[in-house]
């Protein structure tokens, strides 16, 4: 269901990008997804709490294609290959943070403080994103 779901959300980037911009876009995704796990954290009904969870994916995944705008449009072609090496730096933090959510889920019986932990650091994420959305010119 989450490519499905990632497939669907990334065929609105363009329009939305044009609308609001790449960077307004991948800040609105960035939002909705870290409200989406609260939903997942706090509500119990499991249909709503599993659509909510692949939504969720869904939507954190789907604006990566929106960064890598952003960046081919910010970063000149010869230090193009430094960010994507420290994009590829930034994917192995998925590791160390499975590893912390493991450890919470051990400590409290539950995954949901490591979901909390992980709504407010992609709330972090959001206001440190936020320059860029008041730099970015829209349509771009």
């Amino acid at each position: 269901a989450e490519p499905l779901g990632v497939a669907i959300i990334t065929t609105l980037n363009p329009k939305m990008a044009e609308k609001v911009g790449s960077a307004g876009y991948a800040a609105i995704l960035m939002v909705l997804a870290p409200l989406m796990l609260l939903g997942v954290t706090c509500l119990s009904w499991f249909p709503l709490v599993a659509l909510l969870f692949v939504l969720r994916t869904s939507t954190a995944r789907a604006y990566i294609p929106l960064y890598q705008n952003i960046v081919f449009a910010c970063v000149p072609a010869e230090h193009r290959g430094k960010f994507a090496a420290m994009t590829a730096f930034r994917l192995s933090f998925f590791s160390a943070s499975a590893f912390v959510g493991a450890w919470l889920a051990d400590v409290y019986h539950s995954y949901r403080p490591a979901f909390l932990v992980t709504v407010a650091w992609q709330f972090v994420c959001v206001l440190l994103f936020a320059p860029v959305v008041a730099w970015m010119p829209r349509g771009r």
